[in-house]
């Protein structure tokens, strides 16, 4: 899921040309950023239900 959005990003919004060191770096940021932001969000919810 992350990673397809990722390529998608990459690949076709910013017109990298795939197989290059820039499109691996523009791609692995992306999916890395979204990854980390659902894991937070994740923690923080259920964070939020234990304390309550």
């Amino acid at each position: 899921m992350f990673q397809t959005f990722a390529d998608y990003m990459t690949y076709e919004v910013f017109k990298i040309e795939p197989g290059t060191q820039l499109a691996g770096a523009v791609d692995f940021f992306i999916y890395d950023s979204l990854k980390i932001f659902f894991m937070l969000t994740v923690i923080i919810f259920l964070w939020k239900r234990v304390c309550r």
